[in-house]
């Protein structure tokens, strides 16, 4: 699966740049790729229901229509998940008063990673509710299903720090529920260029 992941990552990414290379607009990555399987996995959101650091139950209707950013994260990562989220603040701070922005992140870590777990790590992180960025939990399947559907690599590791291993991607999403691009969430560069390409899809 983690091959599978990379190989299909390098795929879209090696799409993506020649897609915008052609085109002064952001690049949607919505082809088609086969798992190991043997299923036709399409690149985008999945249908889903888990709830937020507020106990409310978030779908994809949410993010409908709105431009969205979606990370994999777990409460207890003692390696990269604090500085996505030092990262995914910056996102946080610029566009919290934007009601066409929703930031997305799941945990790969349900069992441990409870409601009340998400609220006092958000609350921690200086977010005081979930009007804006949203910290999901719920059915380990579908949350496994969703990073699956965005390309993000995440699964259990005993091996892992945490017991976990997943890379660090912010997806890009747009209305329609598309990709439009993936970046580095560790590299502060990397997230600058993120911004620049949400106010450019947030013109569209």
């Amino acid at each position: 699966m983690k091959m599978f992941v990379a190989a299909a990552f390098g795929c879209l990414m090696l799409m993506s740049s020649c897609q915008l290379f052609k085109s002064k607009k952001l690049p949607v990555i919505d082809a088609p790729v086969i798992a190991e399987n043997g299923d036709t996995i399409y690149p985008g959101y999945a249908q889903f229901n888990l709830l937020n650091q507020d106990s409310i139950i978030i779908s994809e209707k949410l993010v409908k229509g709105k431009v969205s950013v979606a990370d994999f994260f777990f409460c207890s990562c003692p390696s990269i998940c604090p500085r996505m989220k030092t990262q995914m603040l910056r996102i946080y701070e610029k566009y919290k008063q934007n009601e066409s922005v929703k930031l997305l992140s799941f945990s790969i870590d349900p069992q441990r990673d409870s409601v009340q777990r998400l609220k006092i790590y958000s609350q921690k992180l200086g977010v005081p509710d979930s009007r804006t960025w949203h910290f999901l939990t719920g059915n380990k399947e579908l949350v496994y299903q969703m990073a699956e559907r965005l390309m993000i690599y995440a699964s259990p590791d005993e091996d892992a720090p945490g017991g976990y291993a997943h890379n660090g991607k912010f997806v890009l999403i747009d209305g329609k529920g598309k990709i439009r691009g993936y970046y580095e969430g560790t590299d502060e560069k990397s997230v600058t260029q993120l911004l620049a390409d949400m106010d450019v899809l947030l013109q569209e």
